[in-house]
């Protein structure tokens, strides 16, 4: 009986994703709502973006453009703040 329970509990949690109902948005973004709806006001149709990055890929990639340069900032610090004002209060 043990066994049948179990098994059972796993059958149904394998099915529940086929299950599951899809919710629609409460939010549209930005390109559903406001460019799209004046592209079709002036008769042109939504362009498709340059990048056409889903979920967070375009987050990651600013994230590690700013960590990048960051280290490129914290590496050159002396050089850019530092060096620069011994030689300028000097004359």
């Amino acid at each position: 009986m043990k066994r049948f329970l179990l098994t059972l509990l796993f059958l149904a949690t394998l099915a529940s994703p086929l299950l599951a109902e899809e919710k629609t948005e409460k939010w549209t973004g930005i390109d559903e709502a406001v460019i799209e709806r004046y592209a079709t006001e002036q008769g042109r149709e939504a362009a498709e973006p340059l990048f056409n990055v889903e979920g967070d890929m375009l987050l990651f990639l600013f994230a590690m453009a700013g960590a990048i340069g960051g280290f490129i900032m914290g590496y050159q610090w002396h050089k850019v703040f530092v060096a620069g004002k011994d030689e300028s209060e000097k004359d």
